[in-house]
């Protein structure tokens, strides 16, 4: 079943990093923009103070 994404929409998951490993623990991702090959994402993160 193919996957549907909406600008604006997040998710949670682990990505790859550019050195190829993966993040330790699921994080939360933004998407921002979105290609017939792929999706551009933000990782969200958190500001305290």
């Amino acid at each position: 079943m193919p996957q549907s994404f909406v600008v604006g929409q997040t998710f949670w998951g682990k990505i790859r990093f550019p050195d190829g490993e993966f993040s330790a623990y699921e994080r939360p991702y933004l998407i921002v923009g979105i290609d017939d090959e792929y999706i551009e994402i933000l990782t969200v993160s958190s500001v305290t103070g």
